[in-house]
């Protein structure tokens, strides 16, 4: 049975734990934003004993001017007794004397400054100033913003304490399991997102001296079995019919690099080769129903690998341990907290050790505010819910969810959906909302269908899919399908592999396009195209541009990377040496002049030497005038908006050359840069 549908302005409002669950475009904001127009107008509750919580900076601006407008507005409307705001007009027909309520409002907007809107860190950080006795946060602590480069240094100092200097076995082994600072660093990020998180395999117990040292001896044990079974291993690999062929072939190739083993020293090369001779790897390399072959020499292997892998694992448990101290160090001395501090230091402080104190602290904050309301609530982790929950979860205040638990799933923003459930499931009550004010009804009929076809669409019982409807639910007769879904069949065809398959996609994408222009009208600008990748964008933009369809291409993928910043870069590489022939043809050869290997193998001395000589003026106006005077000259030489825009692609291709002379131009002026 799906929950009762949340009603702004006539759900009950009760204290307790209510849990809101949308959709996107079903008005989570507007809903909050009525709760505490409701809380203010209805229950008498001071803004400044709201606290409403949301997860991004700007995302908390919009909700505090939109509650701000949201009050003024319901006070005018009080006053006149003309009510648009479903709020308000329940309120005028439940209540005679509205004095109450205009002086609420009244109040409220005057006081406006005191409103209680944060982001969770901010939050927070307020708690931590407001109790900075009970949490134990020194006075006058810096905000780190950007927390990384203290991990990246942690992660740094432990890397050197451990490898400067360290036999070359365990270097050459760090370096073929991609073991780095930069690694150490990212998963040091991880954890502290997610405190509760726990590193598997568990520590066995033994130190990661010990393990250099089995390893060191595990090694001269190889090195001693090659030296004495080696010819006669290569002979056995040579004459073997049990491997497939190719995997014979693989390891015939690596037998010149194990013949370095009895040298003792190791290398990257000569470490990546072992795990090919394990015994385990031998036996999946052979043949179907054929018997591996066997050499104590591939036992040895195996064991020496196995050794390697929990040396790594028992040295991250080790950099962990050390992180801890050493982060916690690092900040005491430059007395500087990060966003994760704030988390975890509220926590710790409402969970610590002194039961008395920590509930006293719980107690202080929650007595601040009558009414929590939680935005966004599908980006919670395990921390802030253990926060809210401390602090607001007694029964006792008016504590609203209100979150999608389907984007929850993918973990954004660091969301840990069996949270979310978790918090669902110690919810007193639960509401929907099922009114999308973004989509047509058509469109909703379509998802509607194609997610109730199952009864368990997201694979988690406890996420259910509640459909939504259009304000107006009236759809054409005669109107097309919203939601289509093609199926290619590759039928009377061989199999495709991966690279068809992109491509027929990307044909059947441009058909539909050409249709949906053709016979219904529509404009290229009224088509989007969504895609996970650059290069499925670009295989649609290739079948679209087949058919004589111009599109424009956007994208996150920096402007540095693109084919248009290397082509800008090869004519700037020939104007700082535009005697260097290659490089000038290369110049040339771009876009930007569009000379073809033909007209370049035709030039003559004569033109070569002209080229070369107005490259050369570029360079001196580059120098003499900086980059912006030397793009403008170029720009007019080659009638770079005509030429490009004549070119598939053209728009986006003059869009990122103009980008980037922009970026070019402002790198040239604030670090003083010469060609």
């Amino acid at each position: 049975m799906n929950p009762p549908a949340f009603d702004a302005a006539s759900t009950p409002l009760e204290r307790g734990t209510t849990l809101i669950e949308a959709s996107a475009g079903t008005g989570k904001t507007y809903s909050l934003a009525a709760l505490f127009l409701r809380l203010v107008l209805e229950e008498g509750v001071p803004v400044g004993s709201i606290l409403a919580v949301t997860y991004t900076t700007a995302a908390t601006q919009e909700l505090r001017e939109r509650v701000r407008a949201l009050l003024r507005g319901a006070w005018k409307e009080l006053k006149t007794g003309l009510a648009e705001n479903p709020v308000v007009a329940r309120y005028l027909a439940e209540h005679k004397d509205k004095k109450n309520g205009e002086r609420a409002l009244e109040l409220a907007a005057q006081s406006f400054d005191e409103a209680q809107i944060f982001t969770i860190h901010g939050f927070c950080q307020r708690m931590l100033q407001e109790h900075a006795f009970e949490s134990g946060v020194r006075y006058g602590a810096e905000l780190l913003t950007d927390s990384r480069p203290l991990l990246e240094e942690a992660a740094a100092d432990f890397w050197r304490t451990r490898f400067s200097g360290a036999p070359a076995l365990l270097a050459a082994l760090a370096l073929d399991a991609g073991v780095s600072p930069e690694g150490w660093a990212n998963l040091l990020g991880e954890t502290r997102n997610h405190p509760d998180l726990a590193l598997l395999p568990e520590s066995a117990g033994v130190s990661c001296e010990a393990l250099a040292a089995r390893l060191e001896a595990a090694f001269a044990e190889l090195a001693e079995a090659w030296r004495c079974g080696g010819a006669a291993l290569s002979a056995l690999l040579q004459a073997d019919k049990a491997l497939k062929p190719s995997e014979r072939k693989k390891r015939l190739a690596l037998l010149p690099v194990l013949d370095r083993l009895p040298a003792r020293e190791p290398d990257q090369e000569l470490v990546a080769a072992l795990p090919l001779f394990c015994a385990s790897a031998i036996a999946e390399a052979a043949g179907a129903r054929k018997t591996p072959p066997s050499d104590p020499f591939f036992a040895r292997c195996e064991a020496f690998c196995a050794l390697a892998e929990e040396y790594f694992q028992q040295l991250t448990h080790e950099f962990l341990a050390y992180a801890e101290t050493a982060l916690a160090a690092r900040k005491r001395e430059r007395n500087v907290l990060t966003y994760d501090d704030l988390l975890t230091r509220l926590h710790a402080a409402l969970h610590g050790p002194d039961s008395s104190k920590s509930a006293a602290l719980a107690r202080a904050i929650g007595a601040k505010y009558q009414a929590a309301l939680i935005d966004e609530f599908q980006d919670t982790d395990p921390l802030q819910y253990a926060l809210f929950r401390r602090i607001f979860g007694g029964g006792g205040h008016w504590l609203f969810w209100i979150g999608d638990p389907k984007q929850a799933i993918y973990g954004f923003r660091g969301a840990d959906v069996f949270t979310y459930l978790k918090a669902a499931a110690s919810a007193t009550r639960r509401y929907t909302l099922n009114t999308n004010w973004r989509s047509a009804q058509a469109l909703l009929e379509g998802f509607n269908a194609f997610f109730q076809q199952s009864a368990d669409p997201f694979l988690e019982e406890q996420i259910r899919y509640y459909p939504v409807f259009s304000p107006d639910r009236e759809v054409p007769a005669d109107a097309r399908p919203a939601l289509r879904i093609r199926h290619l069949l590759a039928e009377g065809e061989r199999e495709w592999n991966l690279e068809d398959a992109a491509r027929r996609m990307a044909d059947a994408v441009a058909a539909d396009a050409a249709s949906l222009h053709a016979e219904d009208g529509w404009q290229w600008s009224d088509l989007a195209v969504l895609v996970r990748t650059h290069r499925q964008a670009a295989l649609i933009q290739n079948a679209l541009r087949r058919r004589g369809i111009r599109s424009v291409l956007h994208a996150e993928e920096s402007v540095f990377r693109t084919p248009h910043a290397a082509e800008l870069a090869r004519v700037l590489d020939a104007a700082l040496a535009p005697g260097d022939s290659g490089r000038l043809h290369a110049a040339l050869a771009t876009p930007l002049f569009a000379l073809n290997a033909n007209a370049l193998a035709a030039l003559g001395d004569t033109e070569r030497q002209e080229w070369a000589q107005r490259f050369a003026e570029w360079r001196a106006l580059w120098r003499e005038a900086g980059f912006a005077a030397l793009f403008r000259r170029l720009a007019a030489a080659c009638d770079l908006r005509r030429r490009v825009m004549e070119q598939p692609g053209g728009e986006r291709r003059l869009t990122n050359l103009l980008h980037l002379a922009e970026l070019l131009q402002e790198a040239q002026e604030a670090a003083r840069l010469t060609p």
